[in-house]
């Protein structure tokens, strides 16, 4: 995970073949969960599903390498989340946290070093400008050690959210790790992201609806974002509120995308790799036409229609909310729900789950979540005094 979220300056610094390390790895990881037990008839009838999906585009006219690239980034995430729910346990969930723990804080100290380079100052490290160095309001968007400034705060806010559930379970060690959210709200503040800042409360107000022990994440919510307020300069302070208010150039751009895209949703869409990240990627793009960008629900109904597209996004809703929906209070299934918040509240205003690393650590925490279980309980039974309580409670003092 660490390495994930240094893979900006991989591609930077070392050169854009060392992009496929992660399908490597994501790889070894699916052979070893399916030497560990072979798939379930559930298991081989989702694959065949998916499979007979793209089979159906590539039959209807799609390119080889569009098929490709759409199967691609919907599928090997999903993949890597099903191959750690066959390999990990529930205190995987900490291992996790401490990798991206050492991720936030090596990712801040460079963004910081970023904002005092300024756009000129990187573009002479050979930098380029757009894919990578983009800007907001005149002011530099912090990209750390990935590849531009979303992923970097929305890996930044994922970590922040595993922090909360650690406070909500065990506040001793969660002090402990305290500089972990304050280090993730100057990262998110240099990135200039406003939907890592939504995604994120939207997940504590979540949580704090469902459980009355949440409340206690209140304070740290609201100390949260005085903190922020706090920091953020005045033109800031600007670009957050104008884009929450849809007042700005980028928002109203944003609302003409996706007025016009929705008016071309068909029943069996476009095709894959005719939106999103996979549209760039399978072929080069065409000016006169702009992938749907900033909706990963309207992504898929115009990539693949009412009827894959709707029940795509169905799938996607339950998978990410079934933490919340369940009884558990565990470190898992309290970090999976605020992730699982997040992520589906983040879908309506970016494809995260096409933003490396992003994906891969959404689908790393929902598999640790459906790998544990909860831990057992003893039941509770009234003393044994007598033949006749005996007879009464026969199961005393088994676990259950």
């Amino acid at each position: 995970m660490i390495l994930a979220c240094h893979h900006g300056f991989l591609l930077l610094f070392v050169g854009g073949g060392v992009r496929y390390w992660k399908e490597l790895v994501i790889a070894i990881f699916l052979a070893r969960a399916l030497r560990l037990r072979g798939p379930t008839a559930v298991e081989i009838a989702a694959a065949a599903v998916a499979t007979g999906v793209f089979l159906t585009y590539q039959l209807l006219g799609a390119t080889a390498m569009e098929t490709l690239w759409g199967a691609k980034l919907l599928l090997l995430y999903a993949a890597a989340g099903w191959a750690v729910a066959r390999l990990a346990r529930a205190d995987d969930l900490l291992y996790l946290f401490d990798g991206l723990a050492v991720a936030v804080a090596s990712n801040v100290v460079i963004a910081v070093w970023q904002r005092s380079q300024g756009v000129d100052g990187l573009m002479a490290l050979g930098i380029p400008y757009g894919s990578v160095i983009r800007e907001a309001g005149g002011a530099l968007r912090a990209f750390g050690a990935l590849t531009y400034g979303a992923p970097f705060a929305y890996t930044l806010a994922i970590a922040m959210a595993i922090w909360l559930a650690l406070f909500s379970v065990d506040r001793m060690r969660a002090l402990a790790m305290a500089w972990v959210p304050a280090f993730g709200l100057v990262g998110i503040t240099l990135s200039l992201n406003r939907i890592a800042v939504i995604g994120l409360c939207a997940a504590g107000v979540a949580l704090m609806a469902k459980r009355r022990g949440a409340v206690a994440l209140l304070p740290v919510v609201v100390a949260v974002t005085v903190l922020a307020a706090a920091m953020a300069a005045p033109s800031t302070r600007a670009f957050f509120i104008e884009g929450l208010t849809f007042s700005s150039a980028s928002a109203g751009e944003r609302s003409r995308i996706w007025e016009e895209r929705w008016g071309n949703v068909t029943p069996f869409g476009h095709g894959p790799s005719s939106a999103g990240a996979a549209f760039e990627r399978a072929a080069p793009p065409d000016p006169a036409t702009s992938p749907v960008v900033d909706n990963l629900y309207l992504s898929w109904l115009y990539q693949y229609g009412l009827l894959f597209g709707v029940a795509l996004a169905v799938v996607w809703v339950a998978v990410l909310l079934a933490p919340m929906l369940s009884d558990r209070r565990d470190l898992a299934a309290t970090a999976a729900a605020l992730v699982g918040v997040f992520a589906a509240v983040s879908s309506l205003g970016v494809n995260v789950w096409e933003e490396f690393p992003v994906g891969l650590i959404i689908g790393a925490v929902m598999g640790v979540y459906f790998a544990s279980k909860p831990a057992p309980t003893v039941e509770r039974l009234p003393a044994v005094k007598s033949e006749r309580d005996v007879l009464r409670y026969p199961h005393a003092g088994v676990v259950r």
